[in-house]
């Protein structure tokens, strides 16, 4: 269903382009412009749902191994590098534990939450992510001050295939959960319509004396 959303308009465009150059149409330069620009956009949407689907369909072998949050925060906030108009405010607690994750999928799991982030503040404002210890392991909270997510909502966006938005699967935040579970962790959101939103992370210690949280 997905996938023939972006399908059908590009088939009627691309029919409607071979026939007004079969009609010869004076203007057939624009239409032509018109018509490739709306099947890239929808390409670039079909990429992203394919991208979307292979990160929560495949289960690579994961790499494990001890990982300071700190450096992971970091790279993943290094990739918004170019988002001028989102200011980052980073907030580290001394003393955090190491974890036990795969880098890659860790910071995958952080960039698509500050990418939601971003886009709930149309790319304007800030973006506050913090990390301490708590409960024998490493909370870390990611708090965006955008639209909001209405209460009923809040419960639905950890579900695959549910999204508020229109260029994609719904599965980013359902990766994350996934993403934070294997690791035997665990991911709730906090928001509030008008104030934005909270999405708090937590995982255990590396060292073995870590603790489920209360």
């Amino acid at each position: 269903h997905e996938i023939r959303n972006p399908l059908t308009p590009m088939q009627l465009s691309i029919q409607h382009l071979r026939r007004t150059y079969l009609d010869g149409a004076v203007n057939f330069g624009e239409i032509l412009e018109s018509v490739t620009g709306m099947v890239i956009e929808q390409i670039d949407t079909l990429s992203r749902i394919a991208s979307e689907f292979s990160h929560f369909a495949r289960m690579p072998r994961r790499n494990l191994d001890r990982l300071e949050v700190a450096r992971v925060i970091e790279e993943a906030v290094r990739l918004f590098g170019q988002e001028r108009s989102v200011v980052f405010d980073i907030q580290t607690q001394d003393g955090i534990p190491p974890i036990v994750a795969d880098r890659e999928e860790l910071r995958r799991a952080l960039i698509n939450i500050i990418r939601n982030g971003i886009q709930a503040m149309d790319g304007t404002g800030s973006i506050v992510i913090r990390s301490l210890r708590e409960g024998g392991g490493v909370k870390v909270s990611v708090q965006d001050f955008g639209k909001g997510v209405a209460a009923d909502m809040i419960d639905k966006l950890f579900m695959p295939n549910f999204s508020t938005k229109t260029d994609g699967m719904g599965l980013g935040l359902a990766i994350v959960k996934k993403t934070i579970e294997d690791l035997h962790g665990t991911v709730t959101l906090k928001s509030e319509e008008g104030e934005g939103t909270t999405v708090l992370i937590w995982l255990p210690s590396a060292d073995p004396e870590g603790t489920v949280p209360a």
